[in-house]
């Protein structure tokens, strides 16, 4: 493997951190064996993310009679495969820098929609990681943008206007 050059290291420093918290929880997602006990444990140590486990698991997606107030019922009634979209996706979104910068605003709802349709393409592997992938598809931009704030937007904006070829 290719040793990263003084260019790389400074793209990568431009990524948003993830919460320790959600590597954790992410890692202990991944088993399809990890108790509910523990998972429940590790998104109680963020408030946020338990708030949004809590307001997904009572929307009207899941249109339960019963309102859920534990973290338990709330694993038991999305599954781990949604808490693991629900923690990447709060994790990038609490490490967005300049979240209401108009490319970063522009960036995240293409993420997002990129992972709602890979979620929903029905593909040969497990829609939670068609979304994960999807979702951080795009991750590159934003390292480029938090490098060159002003020349970044500019330089995407004038590549449509001149129909150039990004790829």
């Amino acid at each position: 493997m290719p040793a990263l050059n003084s260019i790389d290291r400074r793209l990568l420093t431009r990524l948003p951190p993830f919460s320790p918290v959600a590597v954790k929880l992410l890692s202990v997602l991944a088993d399809e064996r990890a108790p509910f006990k523990e998972i429940a444990r590790l998104i109680a140590l963020d408030p946020v993310l338990a708030g949004e486990v809590l307001r997904l698991a009572n929307s009207g997606l899941y249109g339960r009679w019963l309102r859920v107030s534990s973290l338990l019922e709330a694993i038991a009634r999305l599954g781990t495969g949604r808490l693991s979209q629900v923690a990447i996706t709060a994790a990038l979104w609490r490490g967005l820098p300049r979240k209401t910068a108009p490319f970063v605003r522009e960036w995240w709802r293409h993420s997002i929609a990129a992972a709602l349709l890979a979620q929903q393409c029905g593909l040969e592997i497990p829609t939670d990681h068609a979304y994960t992938a999807a979702l951080l598809h795009g991750i590159g931009q934003l390292a480029l943008f938090e490098d060159a704030p002003h020349d970044y937007p500019n330089l995407v904006e004038r590549a449509y206007a001149e129909r150039l070829d990004l790829l």
